[in-house]
């Protein structure tokens, strides 16, 4: 029996090596995939703070811009269509706190300068593109007249309302149209300007060819109503948008001089200092109306769309804001003319 023993012993030995092995490759096994667990974790927060250093370049790149078109206007000057910021990022290093300026460039677009499809009348959508039944579809859609529809708060409502297919919509000149221009849905006035307008506003406006429309840009700016009839060589009674009061004298209330409704968008990046890392993309987008007495108003704000490095499609976690009368850009005609930054942080 003891010889027994003695051959059982070294079995059980090679055993019990075997056994610790496993465990030991096991914890091995364990201890890498949290280490990558912990890269990953430290990745992801690394990005969210360079996402909040996005989002308050883009906002503090937009707000800088409203307060560059607040003073162009105070000026009585036409505001400009770019802005170049140099703003600062504060990257904490151990010892202290690091400044690095980032350039973030905002972009300004005239609503008052685009066609409104919530109160365009029918001859002006036919003249930038509409059929006839979709333009009816479309006025038949809004309210006003007894009619219980609801104002466009988006181009997209174009196919949501199937005025439009899906192809005639990616065809259009978006770059034509605004939903955002008038101060008031109920009573809108002084929503076109008709100064900043493109030809092909113009050509819709008044009636006239897109040559003479051309000619006419060139005889900008207007200084009054009845510059207007002079320089266009025709009889007010004849154009799409009519006079306020029969005889042509007084400017019809839909028309302006002055824009005061401005889309402006600011994007900002901030670069990961490891190429393996995701940049942050984070773009602000704002449509403001600016009043008389200096103030404005923001008719919609939404920001956080696409916030990653790609450039193409929303990102889910956009949020929107808005005041008073919500709305964004609609369709355009076939030649119609459309509108036409980013750094590293440690």
């Amino acid at each position: 029996m003891p010889r027994l023993d003695n051959h059982r012993q070294p079995r059980n030995r090679g055993a019990a090596l075997l056994t610790a092995l496993g465990i030991l490759v096991l914890f091995v096994m364990l201890g890498s995939a949290y280490v990558q667990y912990m890269a990953i974790e430290k990745d992801e927060a690394d990005y969210e703070i360079r996402k909040a250093r996005a989002r308050m370049l883009a906002e503090g790149g937009l707000n800088a811009g409203i307060g560059e078109i607040q003073a162009a206007i105070a000026r009585g000057e036409t505001p400009a269509e770019r802005y170049e910021f140099r703003l600062p990022i504060y990257v904490y290093r151990g010892q202290g706190t690091e400044v690095f300026p980032q350039t973030v460039e905002v972009v300004v677009r005239d609503e008052n300068a685009r066609i409104n499809l919530n109160h365009a009348p029918l001859s002006v959508l036919t003249s930038v593109g509409f059929d006839p039944s979709q333009a009816r579809a479309l006025i038949a859609s809004l309210p006003g007249n007894g009619k219980t529809g609801a104002w466009l708060t988006s181009l997209d409502e174009l196919r949501t309302r199937h005025i439009l297919s899906l192809e005639e919509f990616g065809t259009m000149d978006k770059g034509l149209f605004t939903v955002y221009s008038a101060a008031d849905q109920a009573d809108p006035r002084a929503f076109l300007n008709v100064n900043t307008m493109p030809p092909a506003g113009l050509a819709a406006v008044f009636g006239v060819s897109r040559d003479e429309a051309a000619e006419l840009a060139q005889k900008r700016p207007f200084s009054d109503w009845r510059d207007v009839a002079a320089k266009s060589g025709r009889d007010p009674s004849t154009y799409n948008i009519k006079p306020s009061v029969e005889g042509g004298d007084v400017m019809p209330d839909a028309l302006t001089f002055t824009s005061r409704t401005y889309h402006v968008t600011c994007t900002a990046f901030v670069q990961s200092e490891s190429a393996r890392r995701q940049d942050a993309r984070y773009p602000v987008d704002a449509v403001i109306v600016f009043l008389d007495n200096g103030d404005y108003e923001v008719r919609h704000w939404i920001s956080g769309i696409g916030n990653t490095s790609e450039t193409n499609g929303p990102a889910p976690e956009a949020t929107v804001e808005t005041s008073g009368v919500v709305e964004t850009s609609p369709i355009a005609s076939p030649d119609a003319q459309s509108d036409g930054t980013t750094d590293a942080a440690k």
